[in-house]
């Protein structure tokens, strides 16, 4: 079952996060299973996005909106007879962010994140 640690609405630049809890066990759950969560927002745009296992039965994605609009996500497991992490499905919506704080005004970072200076020594 999916559920929102920070609420809703969403914030359009905010990471929000979703939780999944097993029903099922695994010996060694951080690498016994693959979980993706698929996005999709307005005008159709998807983005594919790897959850991380949090402990326990637990896995947590974290997904920043790009945009404000409506959102629906699914789940895709490795393990597709484990109905408690594939298959889910839910939607939220993404509100437009009113914060004056200039640091979550700005956004994610864009640009080329593989150039890296380099030092001379």
């Amino acid at each position: 079952m999916a559920a929102f640690a920070r609420g809703a609405p969403a914030l359009d630049h905010p990471v929000q996060e979703l939780s999944f809890s097993s029903t099922s066990t695994y010996s060694d759950p951080g690498n016994d299973v693959v979980l993706d969560v698929v996005f999709s927002g307005p005008g159709g745009v998807e983005h594919r996005v790897p959850a991380f296992w949090a402990g326990a039965q637990t896995w947590r994605v974290r997904y920043a909106p790009p945009v404000p609009g409506q959102y629906r996500y699914r789940t895709i497991a490795n393990d597709t007879a484990n109905s408690s992490l594939h298959g889910q499905t839910g939607s939220f919506n993404a509100a437009s962010f009113a914060s004056s704080n200039p640091l979550y005004r700005h956004g994610a970072r864009k640009g080329d994140f593989g150039a890296l200076p380099v030092v001379a020594l």
